[in-house]
């Protein structure tokens, strides 16, 4: 073979294949899909697509190096070949992602359908079969969406975004697991499309808010308050915090968030702190788990304490259960760090199943809150009312206190009263408000007056 020829080959291969898995890249991948496609037209057969994301190889290729990781890729590389017919294709499209595009299935949706499910039941069982990397014995899991193709379907792009969508939504059910796209799914993938372009929006123009809902003690007064993220979109009205923080999560935003909820958060203790009504009033501001492990989390946060000049003891991080469920070394040694600084913590939502006492034992706590759910519940259910006690009693035990969230109601409150409740929160004592709104009732409420006549906090029955 001459020198050119040579030549022109590795230039190919280059242009078409992945130097690491020698598999089809994106560019020969859409050359496949669109010629697939083009075979549906001439014989009125079907066809699928399959993308698949590898579950947990960052976490792989973080620990053991990417030339470990590097192995793991080829591995599946090869185990996705002897998955596949001599006419189907796998590439990789980058990363942990490959797509596998499956030619003449049949003739109808059926039986298409269910060829391609045992095809992708066939490679998730492929992939389940531990891998030797080096000196390790790795488990590997993968997230499969399948979308079906016909005569009808034109755009490779189109395709690649329903598979991309099947995928997530299997990744969404637990992950190694696989999904059939359904149409009507592009409904709500648009709406999350348009959500997330306002929430990079609203991050940049910072218009995302925090309201503050009060914290009394056992004597009814205001000892501080909770932040809690609001958005009010000029267009699509107010959006509940559970829809926009799951489209952070999502997309890589989370980190931008939580900063910025950070920031306002030391801005309004700044302002509390410069005026006698609020002076010793305590914030609690909700950081997500993933977002408190990066590694530039302590040095961003000792630098907002400084430059809003605030008292880091009446700041207090509260972080949910699923704290329990990371990397707890990691986790603790985190939470020594702030602490040393005087920052407080809250563990959130306690009860909802990740602690155990000695995990619990084991990182620096300074409070407990009760899920809110058990608290209101404790009128009707035998099994919360014990569960409650149990978790005063229990954090008496390790000099914790305790915070009850979702009080409504004058029994709620004497029974959490009666068994050593510390603190208290919800409706009974006001709805979470704008800083300035919150600000102007403590400032009455510490004149004998809330401005209205009305007592904050109503009287213990």
């Amino acid at each position: 073979m001459s020198t050119r020829k040579i030549q022109a080959l590795e230039i190919e291969k280059l242009a078409y294949y992945d130097p690491l898995t020698r598999l089809p890249n994106r560019r020969l991948l859409s050359e496949r899909i669109a010629t697939a496609l083009a075979s549906c037209v001439q014989t009125g057969r079907r066809g699928a697509l399959f993308f698949i994301d590898l579950d947990n190889f960052k976490s792989l290729n973080d620990t053991k190096g990417h030339d470990v990781g590097d192995k793991y890729l080829i591995e599946i590389a090869d185990r996705l070949r002897r998955c596949l017919g001599q006419n189907d294709t796998v590439a990789r499209m980058g990363g942990d992602e490959f797509v596998v595009v499956l030619k003449d299935l049949g003739p109808d949706e059926a039986t298409a359908a269910s060829r391609a499910i045992i095809t992708a039941n066939q490679v998730l069982s492929a992939l389940r079969s531990p891998f030797a990397l080096a000196d390790i014995n790795y488990a590997s899991a993968a997230s499969l969406g399948v979308v079906l193709f016909d005569r009808n379907e034109v755009r490779v792009d189109e395709l690649l975004k329903r598979a991309d969508i099947a995928m997530y939504r299997a990744k969404a059910s637990g992950r190694d697991a696989m999904a059939l796209f359904d149409p009507s799914w592009m409904a709500g993938e648009n709406e999350q499309f348009t959500l997330l372009g306002e929430l990079r929006k609203a991050i940049a123009e910072n218009t995302l808010e925090l309201h503050f809902q009060p914290q009394v003690d056992r004597a009814g007064q205001i000892v501080g308050a909770e932040a809690l993220l609001r958005w009010h979109h000029p267009v699509l009205g107010d959006i509940s915090p559970e829809r926009f923080i799951a489209v952070a999560e999502q997309n890589g935003l989370i980190a931008a968030v939580c900063k910025q909820v950070l920031r306002t958060g030391a801005r309004t203790l700044a302002a509390w702190q410069a005026s006698p009504a609020t002076a010793n009033l305590r914030l609690s501001l909700n950081v997500s788990v993933q977002t408190f492990a990066a590694t530039d989390y302590v040095g961003d946060l000792r630098s907002i304490i400084d430059e809003f000049a605030i008292d880091p003891s009446r700041l207090t991080l509260e972080l949910t259960e699923h704290v329990m469920a990371k990397d707890p070394d990691l986790i603790a040694g985190r939470m020594r760090q702030l602490k040393a600084l005087g920052i407080r913590f809250a563990l959130d939502d306690f009860g909802t199943g990740y602690s155990s006492l000695s995990r619990l034992k084991a990182l620096p706590f300074d409070e407990v809150k009760i899920d809110g759910n058990f608290v209101s519940d404790i009128e009707r259910s035998e099994s919360d009312r014990t569960l409650v006690k149990t978790i005063l009693a229990m954090s008496g035990t390790l000099g914790l206190a305790t915070v009850a969230e979702h009080v409504r109601t004058a029994e709620q409150e004497a029974f959490l009263h009666a068994f050593g409740c510390d603190y208290f929160q919800g409706y009974r004592y006001g709805r979470a408000m704008p800083a300035k709104a919150f600000a102007d009732m403590v400032s009455a409420r510490s004149a004998g007056s809330t401005g209205d006549g009305e007592p904050l906090v109503l009287r213990r029955a």
